[in-house]
């Protein structure tokens, strides 16, 4: 199973994890189609998209509530410090 925090949040996840992912976006939702599948695909993990939204300061997660996605710049995003612990040991079960 995936690194989770103390309330069993999920941040990231690879195929052999378990048989349920959680939440993941278009790109991981094709490479765990394709592993399922039996194609030949390299090593990988995701960061699901709750790990993002976490990480996000308070005004840029209300300006995604609200769909004001010029709002959210990106640019210098710092994971939070449970979902770098996630990153961590997702990179070290995986790569």
């Amino acid at each position: 199973m995936s690194t989770n925090t103390a309330a069993d949040v999920r941040y990231t996840w690879a195929p052999g994890d378990d048989d349920d992912p959680p939440e993941l976006g278009g790109k991981a939702r094709s490479l765990h189609a394709l592993t399922d599948a039996g194609f030949t695909v390299p090593d990988w993990f995701v960061v699901t998209p709750r790990a993002v939204r976490e990480s996000l300061r308070a005004d840029q997660q209300e300006a995604l509530a609200e769909g004001r996605l010029s709002a959210v710049d990106l640019e210098g995003l710092s994971p939070s410090p449970a979902v770098r612990e996630a990153l961590v040991d997702a990179g070290a079960r995986t790569l």
